[in-house]
């Protein structure tokens, strides 16, 4: 019986190959991390947008009534937006998820 002996190029192409698969998983999960994360980053982004607008409406003078009183409105909680309030702020919750991604990326 011939015993087969794994070779130095062998072990360290196996080796190799391991690593990319455990980092493709590390990858994947970072992704999925993201993803799960869309919903709290949205409802932070509505924090920072309240905070904004807020300020705005108490120190810009030309700023309209209709706009404050329209502003106003969505002074709430994320939660209670409807969804199409909602997505206004996914969409800039995506742009952090996207630049968050191309960070991660080699």
């Amino acid at each position: 019986m011939k015993h087969h002996s794994v070779s130095a190029v062998e072990h360290w192409t196996a080796s190799e190959a391991r690593k990319k698969r455990e980092i493709a998983i590390r990858k994947d999960e970072r992704m999925k991390v993201l993803d799960d994360s869309l919903e709290r980053l949205s409802a932070i982004e509505h924090e920072q947008w309240i905070e904004w607008s807020k300020n705005i409406a108490s120190t810009e003078p030309n700023i309209s009534f209709e706009r404050v009183e329209r502003w106003s409105n969505l002074w709430i909680p994320y939660e209670q937006l409807s969804d199409e309030m909602k997505e206004h702020d996914r969409k800039w919750a995506r742009k952090i998820i996207k630049a968050l991604r191309q960070a991660g990326e080699p």
